[in-house]
């Protein structure tokens, strides 16, 4: 087995555990015995069960952070603002319901242990700027002000890892359930809002599949010379 692939398993191991027994409660020993090892080679890949915590929550934050790249790229010319909403939560829930280990260790330990306090906030970073990179292509909002984008991504991270939360108590409630009750407290709010600052400012509705055909337009006429 390849270095890289031994430290996945480990990953693997370890997250499976720690949903399992919880952070402080699992040993190096409890997971080099369910991976077949000894604690010495985990402690050559992570340097400590910190470390390992460490690399949980990277691999946590490398998958979520894929998942909205790929619902975005899903997205057509055709595709609404509501649109981009819609598939960014419906792909986050979605992940947290697929992942059950991912999401009972980042719900119910990660989020309290001051040893994964700075991951966690750099997943939650990460995310957020996935998210606000989008908002920022909407004129209005920066007129508003540099942290109006930054601010709305971190409220709508907040909302999703709450619905997570409630999904892990209350596994009745589906994905789709919980997509349409964040669209109708969060997208409604922040529609309505966007729109009367469009108004305010004169400009118009913002459409994203309008406003990239816009740009691939702009970027295909002949330059004058």
């Amino acid at each position: 087995m390849t270095r890289r692939a031994r430290e996945q398993q480990l990953i693997d191991v370890a997250l499976s555990v720690f949903a399992e027994q919880g952070y402080q409660e699992t040993t190096v020993e409890d997971i080099a015995s369910r991976a077949g090892i000894t604690k010495p080679v985990i402690y050559d890949h992570f340097g400590s069960k910190e470390g390992l915590l460490s690399a949980v929550v990277q691999r946590i934050s490398d998958e979520l952070g894929q998942t909205l790249l790929d619902a975005w790229a899903s997205l057509t010319a055709e595709s609404t603002l509501e649109d981009v909403f819609r598939v960014a939560i419906r792909a986050y829930v979605g992940y947290l319901d697929t992942h059950h280990d991912a999401l009972r260790c980042y719900q119910l330990e990660f989020a309290v242990l001051a040893a994964a306090r700075q991951d966690v906030e750099a997943l939650r970073r990460r995310n957020a700027d996935l998210l606000a990179e989008r908002f920022r292509l909407i004129p209005a909002v920066n007129q508003v002000s540099p942290d109006y984008a930054g601010a709305v991504a971190e409220i709508i991270i907040a909302v999703v890892e709450t619905l997570g939360g409630i999904r892990l108590r209350k596994p009745a409630m589906s994905v789709e359930d919980a997509v349409d009750l964040f669209m109708g407290l969060i997208w409604t709010g922040f529609a309505s809002s966007l729109r009367t600052l469009e108004d305010d400012l004169g400009l118009p509705h913002f459409n994203p599949g309008r406003s990239a055909r816009s740009a691939r337009k702009q970027k295909a006429a002949p330059r004058e010379g």
